[in-house]
């Protein structure tokens, strides 16, 4: 409505039974949801993965916060034709999936998925790795800015290797679910 462009990715079964809105992690993009795109077929599901303000090809809007995700979403959905879709938070897509969560309503928000879920950076934890790169990404942005640009031409070239790398650090759970 505002003029912006909201890309997204689809995979799985396009007229499925269950259509799942997927909410990408960092760094990544709606491309993501494909790891998940076997599962959605067998499951016979449709997986939207809408890219986030800034990402992909989503117009940049500048001042967002997580809180500003469900007019987005609301608009996706009016878009797409959906009256009812379940949500997949992945990583810190998940904050953004606990935003709609609080948005939209029964029965249009079906379920929600918490995949991989990371505590807010003014919660104390035991991080041990994370605790480390978000300390890094403070003190040196641009080094960490290549570091991901790395990640992300791995994910693309090599995308078994960059799944295995991530799960080193997800819940045994989570493991298994991805």
């Amino acid at each position: 409505a505002d003029g912006r462009n909201l890309g997204y990715n689809e995979f799985g079964v396009r007229d499925g039974d269950l259509t799942i809105l997927f909410f990408h992690g960092m760094p990544a993009s709606g491309l993501e949801a494909g790891y998940f795109h076997d599962a959605a077929v067998e499951s016979n599901c449709r997986i939207l993965a809408p890219t986030r303000p800034g990402v992909g090809t989503s117009s940049f809007q500048a001042n967002r916060r997580v809180s500003d995700w469900p007019r987005d979403v609301e608009q996706f959905v009016a878009a797409m034709g959906l009256t009812e879709f379940s949500i997949m938070g992945y990583s810190t897509g998940n904050p953004y999936a606990l935003a709609c969560a609080r948005w939209f309503e029964w029965p249009t928000l079906k379920s929600i998925a918490v995949v991989n879920g990371i505590a807010p950076a003014c919660v104390p934890f035991d991080a041990g790795r994370s605790a480390t790169f978000f300390d890094l990404a403070c003190r040196r942005p641009r080094l960490v800015g290549r570091g991901l640009q790395m990640l992300d031409q791995m994910m693309c070239r090599h995308p078994d290797r960059a799944v295995r790398l991530m799960m080193r650090d997800m819940a045994p759970a989570d493991q298994e679910f991805v």
